[in-house]
């Protein structure tokens, strides 16, 4: 039953994302192809913008004229996970018993502010199931870098800050913060697989390295958060791995003093159940 439903909820999903992801890219304008250097917004300061040029140079490189279909395809990823996410904490708020699920969480637009934007991509743009679940479509030939999805990400809601940066400041500073968090994904996953082909062998290793170290000192909060939680969870106060997180969240994120998604936390208790 529960695989049946989640087939259900995974094709509503696609149908929500691909509608959503289409009304984005018009409002946009990403299907008009227009996201080029000499449009990039300069309101943000020189730093800002040289730095998205960075991101977007990279993903000329390697994708040429497939650029704009990178660009629709990471945007409906981000679609895709808004929605199915709603969906999954909507099936959890229509079940007995499960009234403690925050109502923030059962609109699009409620999980991924509450979770965050460039959270709920990094995590959809790693799946194993990505290309299942989003297929490829227009001129690409294979699934997208997880990498070069948030790198395009990162382009699209720069944009989108310049958009509403007269008129809605606050919001567009906003944006600009989730901006910020994809880069922080792409510059980290970079570093730890050494860099792309065009780097030489000792940058490469050194890179490895420094962010091997990076990566310790950064995950050593979630890392001492992970094992709080599956200590809970072993006690047997809880009966289900759903209502274990939502009631233990908000402590593990103040024992940790970092940010802690839902979906991340229950994670860690269906993987050390599976022995990984």
């Amino acid at each position: 039953m529960a695989s049946c439903f989640d087939d259900e909820r995974l094709e509503l999903a696609k149908v929500q994302a691909v509608k959503a992801g289409k009304d984005a890219a018009s409002r946009l304008e990403l299907d008009c192809g227009v996201i080029c250097e000499g449009t990039l917004p300069i309101c943000f300061g020189p730093k800002w913008r040289d730095g998205i040029i960075g991101a977007l140079r990279v993903i000329e490189h390697f994708y040429g004229h497939s650029l704009n279909d990178l660009f629709l395809y990471s945007n409906r990823v981000f679609e895709f996970e808004r929605h199915y996410g709603a969906c999954f904490f909507k099936s959890l708020a229509g079940e007995a018993g499960d009234s403690w699920v925050n109502k923030e969480l059962l609109s699009p637009e409620g999980y991924a502010d509450y979770e965050g934007w460039a959270v709920i991509v990094y995590d959809r743009a790693n799946s194993l199931r990505l290309n299942e679940q989003i297929p490829v479509f227009g001129s690409l030939e294979k699934t997208p870098d997880a990498r070069d999805i948030m790198r395009a990400m990162a382009i699209i809601w720069f944009v989108e800050a310049g958009k509403k940066f007269i008129g809605d400041p606050a919001h567009s500073f906003d944006i600009l913060c989730e901006v910020s968090q994809a880069i922080s994904f792409v510059s980290f996953d970079d570093g730890w697989a050494g860099g792309r082909e065009y780097e030489s062998e000792d940058r490469k290793a050194n890179a490895t390295e420094a962010a091997r170290k990076r990566a310790l000192a950064k995950h050593a909060p979630h890392t001492k958060a992970r094992e709080k939680l599956i200590g809970i969870w072993r006690s047997g106060e809880y009966a289900t791995k759903d209502e274990c997180v939502a009631n233990e969240l908000s402590g593990l994120v103040e024992f940790c003093g970092k940010k802690i998604a839902f979906r991340v936390a229950r994670s860690w208790l269906i993987n050390v159940e599976a022995g990984k």
